[in-house]
């Protein structure tokens, strides 16, 4: 088909807030903004980090667009619905929050977050976490005991603190974990 879509983020004091979806039925060569004017960034002003758009492989009216979360549009981008909450890990439709890449190949719906790669066979309604049990992170700091050399702690880019101790790596709170410290005082406390 001829559609091209693009999302658009105001750069306006480093906000990087949702700006319209446009939308070309004749490859490119003319664009109109879509009806769409909800905030579907969701008040995230991440759009220079993380921003992906992809668009069905069975209907190209149907278009995804993800900063934080995955939003969904069946109408050609006139108004999107939030597919995934990022805050919501139980939910069918989980994907971890930052979406980088979205791509549908062969049909199937493939997302690439801070988190992990997720997979979708049916156009978003179920996602699965293919990066399950892959030990993949992106330390910010580590801390090491000055009483032990062998506990660890340490802060990892949007997947947590974790601490290692005891041959075994623990999870102590999910987000961005930034600094990790080690008491200099008792190898068993960390911050």
């Amino acid at each position: 088909d001829s559609y091209v879509y693009v999302v658009s983020a105001k750069n306006k004091r480093n906000s990087s807030a949702f700006n319209g979806v446009f939308k070309s039925t004749d490859s490119g060569a003319t664009f109109t903004r879509t009806a769409e004017t909800d905030d579907i960034f969701n008040k995230s002003s991440q759009a220079w980090y993380d921003l992906a758009l992809t668009v069905s492989s069975v209907n190209p009216d149907i278009v995804y667009i993800g900063v934080v979360d995955i939003w969904k549009s069946t109408d050609g981008g006139d108004d999107f619905s939030r597919l995934t909450y990022w805050d919501r890990p139980d939910s069918d439709s989980y994907t971890h929050a930052d979406i980088h890449f979205m791509r549908f190949i062969n049909g199937t719906f493939f997302a690439g977050t801070d988190g992990g790669i997720y997979v979708s066979t049916n156009e978003g309604v179920n996602f699965t976490d293919l990066s399950e049990g892959l030990s993949i992170s992106q330390f910010y700091r580590i801390s090491v005991s000055p009483k032990n050399s062998s506990v660890v702690v340490g802060g990892l880019q949007d997947n947590g603190g974790f601490a290692f101790s005891d041959n075994t790596w623990k999870n102590y709170h999910g987000g961005d974990g930034m600094e990790g410290i080690a008491s200099p005082l008792n190898e068993n406390i960390l911050y």
